[in-house]
């Protein structure tokens, strides 16, 4: 077990998720899980957005011989 410190506020909103679910580790880890999976959909937003808009970009090698460098 860990000792963490959150200020009042905060640990208010975790007593309202608790009274729910019960249990600090269960909420923090289902915190934990549903942040990861937005970074992963974002991620692949991201991908999916240069995949889809790739013609508007040039390669760095392209780009130097533009530049002469």
């Amino acid at each position: 077990m860990a000792a963490i410190t959150i200020d009042e506020e905060t640990k208010e909103r975790l007593r309202n998720f608790v009274a729910e679910e019960g249990d600090y580790n269960k909420i923090l880890n289902r915190l934990m899980d549903y942040i990861e999976q937005i970074d992963e959909a974002y991620v692949e937003l991201q991908r999916e957005k240069l995949e889809r808009d790739k013609e508007k970009f040039i390669s760095l090698e392209d780009y130097k011989k533009h530049r002469g460098l």
